[in-house]
C-alpha cells in the first residue's frame, strides 16, 4: 500500500541526511521534525492464506489442477488504487525450514503460480479493466 501523509514530517538534515526508514509495524517510534512536507508512505503487509480447491482425478496420474485464490478489498475501489507492486512474483510454500523450496507433494508437483488484477464489477462478473468512471469506481470492489 502506498499513500502520501501530508501530515506527516521529516527533516533529513536532522537525521544524518537520512532519507528513507523502515519500521517494525511493533515500533512506536514517532518520526517529526519542525519543516513540514509531504512524505510518501509504503506498507507491504504479508499474510498467510490457506485455500481449498476441489480436484478432479478422472485423468489420473496425468491430470491437471487450478486452484484459484481471490483476495478482495472490503472498500470500494473509489477509496483504494490496487495494483502488484513491483511486478513480484507470487509465492507458494509447500514447506518451511530446509523444505521451504519444496515443490511436490507426495505425486503432486507444483507446476506454476500466477498473479493477477481483476475487479468485481456486479452479478459474478469480472473485469481486468479498471473502473474507468466514477460511478464504476463507487459500485466496483
Amino acid at each position: 500500500m502506498t499513500w502520501t501523509d501530508e501530515l506527516a514530517t521529516w527533516d533529513p538534515s536532522l537525521f544524518n541526511n537520512v532519507r528513507t526508514t523502515m519500521i517494525s509495524r511493533r515500533s512506536h517510534a514517532t518520526l517529526t521534525s519542525l519543516t513540514p512536507n509531504r512524505t510518501k508512505v509504503e506498507s507491504y503487509p504479508t499474510f498467510s492464506v490457506r485455500v481449498g480447491c476441489n480436484f478432479d482425478f478422472s485423468d489420473y496420474p496425468n491430470d491437471e489442477q487450478n486452484c484459484a485464490a481471490r483476495l478482495y478489498t472490503t472498500n470500494v475501489m473509489s477509496e483504494v488504487e490496487l495494483s502488484i507492486y513491483y511486478n513480484l512474483v507470487p509465492s507458494v510454500m509447500l514447506g518451511w525450514g530446509n523444505q521451504s523450496i519444496k515443490k511436490n507433494i507426495q505425486e503432486w508437483e507444483l507446476l506454476s503460480v500466477d498473479a493477477n488484477l481483476s475487479f468485481y464489477k456486479s452479478h459474478r462478473k469480472y473485469s481486468n479493466e479498471r473502473p474507468s468512471t466514477a460511478y464504476e469506481a463507487q459500485s466496483t470492489w
